[in-house]
């Protein structure tokens, strides 16, 4: 049966008055006219109704659900202005009283029919019976808000109300536990906003609303109320991201979040998600009162709830990028003393202290072990592992997730560098923390992506102030580390180019340079030069000679000589030449004689290549070293460049354009030797091999030394005080190299007993010594009986020596000599005249007897004669020969400066000139197809057509002959070499630049 109306309009007009005006303040304290249907939907949820319909119609909204009917104390509570307990006003979103007096602003009677309650309030607390409506299940409880005020037009307020029900989303019964379905019907349209529970999980709870299905994880914690064993719920709500198929993917956060006490208020929180809980709110209940002790409460509560809720959103995959961004990180949002402020301080202390930030890796950190990367290329060149390296961490250090930049996540980039103080770590950064120890942990892959990684990183490394320059960053084959060499210095390491693994150099591991990005970044762009040997020897190897006594193995020297033959034969001059300079200054080549078993070393300029003739010479003179003979042939022509000698070395001036030798042309002072003579000549180990002779140690000192620098012995000095040497003075001298071979006992006689030179006569000396009177006349030899007849005569000596190496020809000598007759009997000619010049011999006369016969037997062998016949045959011819070139370079490097040329052996003038006024000559080659086997002007000898004839006849035919020549020419200093043109001995003379190149020649050869 019905409530006892009656009773409870009179106990209310007691409690209230008679007069009810002062109760319209309840409908007006709302900003918003149709905040009642909130009020109804509280109503329906403390219900227990599942469902709930507006329907509205011009005159009237019709409220209907299908939750517990109304009991008397419904009854009384709704036409009330009910006080319940603190515990009533926490656990129940809303008590019939206040609340339901919202609905007063559009009519003045509701109507209310639940079960077998059916009444009309009017007067706010005043409650009718009506008659009974059946209501259709499965509702139980109907409203009827009849536009029924006089003051309030029924229109507005169908406006109004169709407006409010046409904007309820279905995040209006997101956190209901009730209610799950909202309807609403309007003239000409409809409407449904439903929650679907799909799964519960402890405190933790999914739900999709409304028809897109919006999925949210709502997450709750229980609250003690105060003084009462009842409890609430503070809770918040993610919206989730869903793939087709319903699986969660992420969250997203929501723009706009406004509080929830049960349903939104007008209070925004600032945060990316919703928060909902049982707060006290203001008359009206849209807002809530900061200050109040129960509200901080929960604010707290939800702090805590939100961690919690963070680490069970790690555990679920669901911890994202996207999730950080809708936490409270915007400090301007959450300022100190603001009612949501401890939400923002506890989350910011859960990411210092506990491991909730997402790694790159897809693990979680800490921030104080957090880092950012400014681009994916910094994260990408060092792992989690290197980065602890790169800042000597003591605990483990790890990226955070690359989605995670300025530009893309600015809120949450600015959070984290400002309020969790994590460092970025940007490339500049990165070069400045690179140390040595950290390089020398990391594998070569490694530097592959470093390098990489720098070339788009130029103001790293570009400039001489760039951070990288002072850092150590090229790795070398041995595993050590240098730092780029600053531009024009000396490099201080170079790039392997496939010579193999024995280069001493500072070189890039070879591992690293297979990679051609790389070796294009480390030549092009830091500038490292290929391996070059020459630098290698010069600045590692020849330093492991710089002692006194070079203590480096066999093995190794041969390792080392073995590079510098390779690099003695570089193309650059420059190179070339300084490389020289060094080789000659350093003891590297090995002696024969070694030191305590361990390899002697020596300069080049300390050595002679061991050939018989040297070995005699300096037989018993120690402080005189012979190369090892183990080194390869190959290096023969490197080690004569560098000094080594094949002849004794002979220190001598060299004669200037007018054959004399000047040592001394400064003012006013200066001095020349006339003709060649060097008085300061000097000759290695002369002095001891002299003061210790025997019969072939003499015999080349005489043939191959004194004979060689006849001129130097004994000559004459001018000295003048111009320049022009105009107002001269000569004075004769004998030099120190003449003294020496004067004065000493080093000439044998034919029984092996030594004398001066004065003591023995040139015919007295053994048959291996050259017959050189002029030599013999400079040194003060007896004089011979040809030397006697030749000086008392005027007559050359060189032509009567010649005399007496022909048996023949001496004998008919010595009887012109006893004659000294003019003209010998029968009137013919001797071939000399008076004066002592040789005549013209005499013309070979044949007569004809009988001439006629002799013409006719003439004319008969003519008649008879065969024709010339001819037939192709074939042969090898030598197509090639000396070209007009050949003779063109001949002319210029042997006519002097009085335009005459010059045969190299007679040193006359050539015979003739042709027609066309050029001299005529043979250009003859000097050496023979066994000797040189190419075409050049520089083996070809520019001869007189005697003497062509003679070279051709007694050198280039004779084998020992040749050889003889081609060793004078690699051994000796001069510019010429002696031959002997049958019975006569003639120096073959050449111009220096010819000179160089014959040497050349046989060099290469």
């Amino acid at each position: 049966m019905p409530s006892d109306y009656e009773q409870i309009r009179e106990d209310n007009i007691r409690k209230y008055g008679t007069d009810t005006d002062h109760l319209e303040l309840l409908s007006s304290h709302y900003t918003n006219r149709t905040h009642f249907v909130f009020e109804l939907l509280q109503n329906a949820e403390d219900a227990k109704a599942s469902r709930i319909l507006f329907t509205l119609f011009e005159d009237r909204l019709e409220v209907t659900h299908d939750g517990r009917i109304f009991n008397e104390q419904d009854v009384i509570g709704i036409c009330g202005v009910g006080k319940g307990t603190k515990a009533d006003d926490l656990t129940q979103i809303g008590k019939f009283g206040i609340g339901f007096k919202s609905v007063y602003v559009y009519t003045s009677a509701p109507e209310i029919y639940s079960g077998d309650e059916h009444f009309r309030m009017e007067h706010y607390v005043r409650p009718y019976e009506v008659g009974p409506k059946e209501i259709e299940e499965p509702w139980t409880t109907r409203f009827v808000l009849p536009f029924d005020r006089e003051d309030f037009n029924s229109e507005i307020a169908f406006q109004e109300i169709r407006e409010r029900l046409c904007n309820l989303n279905s995040m209006t019964i997101l956190f209901l536990r009730n209610l799950k379905e909202i309807e609403f019907r309007l003239p000409h349209s409809y409407g449904v906003c439903r929650r679907n529970d799909i799964k519960t999980v402890g405190d933790m709870r999914q739900v999709e609303i409304g028809t897109q299905k919006d999925s949210w994880l709502i997450f709750e914690r229980p609250i003690l109320v105060p003084d009462s064993n009842h409890q609430v719920r503070v809770e918040i709500a993610f919206k989730l991201e869903t793939d087709l198929v319903g699986d969660l993917e992420g969250i997203n956060q929501i723009r706009e979040s406004p509080l929830f006490v049960y349903f939104p208020t007008e209070r925004d929180t600032r945060l990316g998600f919703l928060i909902q809980g049982p707060y006290r709110t203001n008359l009206t209940r849209d807002n809530i009162p900061n200050d109040d002790t129960w509200n901080k409460q929960l604010i707290v509560e939800t702090a805590t709830l939100i961690v919690e809720s963070m680490h069970r959103l790690k555990e679920m995959d669901l911890l994202t990028v996207s999730l950080l961004e809708a936490l409270p990180i915007r400090v301007e949002d959450f300022a100190q003393g603001g009612l949501f402020h401890p939400i923002f301080s506890r989350v910011r202390e859960a990411f210092i202290n506990e491991e909730l930030l997402p790694a790159n890796d897809g693990t979680f950190v800490s921030a104080p072990s957090a880092k950012l990367a400014r681009g994916d290329a910094v994260r990408n060149l060092l792992s989690d592992e290197e980065l602890g390296d790169l800042f000597e961490a003591s605990n483990e250090v790890r990226w955070l997730s690359g989605e995670i930049t300025e530009n893309r996540t600015h809120d949450l980039w600015h959070y984290f560098r400002k309020e969790l103080k994590i460092e970025e770590v940007d490339p500049e950064m990165l070069a400045r923390r690179v140390s040595e120890q950290f390089l020398v942990q990391q594998c070569d892959e490694w530097f592959i992506d470093f390098y990489k990684f720098l070339t788009g990183q130029r103001s790293l490394w570009n400039s001489p102030r760039s951070t990288l320059r002072s850092k150590p960053i090229l790795r070398l084959q041995d595993g050590t580390h240098v730092n780029p060499s600053p531009e024009g210095a000396r490099p201080n390491a170079y790039l392997p180019i496939g010579m193999g693994n024995d280069m001493v150099l500072p070189i890039v591991k070879e591992r690293l340079i297979q990679d051609e990005e790389v070796r294009e970044f480390l030549r092009n762009g830091l500038k490292v030069p290929e391996w070059d040997i020459v630098e290698e020897v010069i600045k590692y190897i020849l330093p492991k000679y710089k002692h006194e006594f070079p203590m480096v193995p066999l093995e190794d020297h041969k390792t080392h000589f073995a590079k510098i033959e390779r690099a003695y034969k570089t193309d650059s001059y420059e190179k070339k030449s300084r490389l020289r300079d060094k080789l000659r200054g350093t003891r590297f080549i090995r002696a024969e004689k070694a030191i305590a078993g361990m390899p002697r070393y020596l300069k080049p300029e300390q050595l002679y290549f061991g050939s018989d003739e040297l070995r005699l010479y300096f037989d018993g003179n120690d402080s005189r070293n012979f190369i090892n003979d183990d080194y390869p042939s190959s290096a023969r022509e490197l080690l004569e460049d560098l000094g080594i000698k094949l002849d004794v070395r002979i220190n001598k001036k060299e004669p200037d354009s007018e054959g004399h030798v000047v040592f001394a042309k400064y003012p006013p002072w200066h001095k020349r030797g006339l003709q060649g003579f060097d008085p300061t000549l000097d000759v290695d180990g002369l002095k001891h091999a002299i003061d210790n002779p025997n019969p072939e140690k003499s015999a080349f000192i005489w043939n191959r030394i004194a004979r060689r620098y006849t001129v130097c012995i004994k000559g004459v000095i001018e000295k003048a005080s111009w320049k022009n040497f105009g107002n001269s003075s000569q004075k004769q001298m004998t030099s120190s190299f003449g003294e020496l071979l004067i004065n000493a006992a080093w000439l044998p006689d034919s029984a092996g007993q030594m004398h001066r030179p004065c003591e023995i006569a040139l015919d007295n000396l053994p048959e291996s010594f050259v017959r050189d009177a002029n030599l013999a006349e400079k040194l003060g030899l007896k004089k011979d009986e040809v030397a006697e007849f030749a000086e008392r005569n005027g007559l050359p000596v060189e032509i009567l020596s010649d005399l007496i190496q022909n048996p023949l020809e001496y004998e008919e000598f010595k009887a012109w000599k006893a004659e000294k007759t003019v003209s010998p009997p029968g009137g013919g000619s001797t071939g000399q005249n008076t004066t002592g010049k040789k005549s013209k011999p005499a013309f070979p006369i044949k007569p004809v007897r009988n001439r006629e016969r002799w013409e006719k037997k003439f004319i008969e062998e003519l008649e008879n004669l065969p024709e010339k016949e001819y037939e192709l045959r074939l042969r090898h011819v030598r197509v090639t020969a000396a070209t007009e070139y050949t003779r063109v370079w001949l002319k210029a490097m042997y006519t002097n400066e009085d335009e005459k040329m010059i045969c190299q052996i007679c040193e006359a003038e050539m015979p003739f000139k042709k027609r066309d006024g050029e001299y005529y000559f043979e250009a003859v080659e000097a050496l023979t197809i066994e000797h040189f086997t190419k075409e050049h002007e520089a083996q070809f000898l520019a001869l007189c057509p005697e003497c062509s004839a003679k070279y051709k006849e007694f050198v280039k035919r004779d084998t020992t002959a040749m050889q003889e020549m081609i060793d004078q020419l690699r051994c000796s200093n001069e510019h010429q070499v002696s031959l002997k043109l049958g019975k006569h001995s003639v120096s073959l003379r050449f111009v220096e630049e010819h000179w160089i190149g014959i040497r050349k020649i046989l060099g290469s050869a």
